[in-house]
């Protein structure tokens, strides 16, 4: 079985490396990004979509939601999560369409992570 390539994007750097090593020790492949620009060119360089753009909500520089933009026009098929301490999203927002279960709730434990992640990338409820 193939391993499933996560992409995860977030500023913050201490939890962007402590989910790396939730998701890696799940065996999961992990890319890793700081902001949006660094996703698209790491995305863009691998050639294959990764599985999974694990971002954070509220990054820096590019928003989350030109993020998901510019990833599904590369690679309609990769699968979206967003985490957030907060989620207060406009009505027709395109990440307000997201399935409950790609929602993480920022601070969580590790099971919580991985348990959202397997769900998303099954397509199953949470």
């Amino acid at each position: 079985m193939v391993a499933r390539t996560i992409l995860v994007v977030d500023d913050y750097e201490e939890l962007r490396q402590l989910t790396e090593e939730i998701l890696i020790g799940a065996g999961y492949q992990v890319l890793s990004a700081a902001d949006g620009d660094e996703a698209v060119r790491l995305a863009d360089r691998r050639g294959s979509p990764p599985d999974l753009l694990l971002t954070d909500l509220n990054l820096s520089g590019m928003p989350a939601r030109e993020l998901v933009t510019a990833l599904k026009g590369l690679y309609p098929s990769i699968k979206v999560m967003v985490m957030s301490g907060s989620l207060d999203l406009p009505l027709g927002d395109p990440l307000s369409k997201l399935a409950p279960a790609a929602f993480l709730a920022k601070p969580f434990m590790a099971d919580d992570l991985l348990k959202t992640v397997h769900s998303v990338l099954e397509d199953e409820p949470m």
